[in-house]
């Protein structure tokens, strides 16, 4: 299983800027959001939420 990036992590990557993109999406009832961080080759990278121990 994937794992998630906790919300500390998230936030130090954030004010760096080393996010090219997000992507939020909605699946029937759920929501999700990952990230990708920038570089070649990089992949989406889902987002821990408190509720869930990982969305994807």
């Amino acid at each position: 299983m994937p794992r998630g990036i906790p919300k500390k992590a998230l936030r130090v990557i954030l004010e760096c800027g080393a996010v090219s993109d997000a992507l939020v999406s909605r699946l029937s009832k759920k929501w999700t959001l990952a990230i990708r961080i920038a570089g070649v080759g990089s992949r989406w990278l889902p987002v821990c939420s408190r509720r869930e121990a990982l969305r994807t």
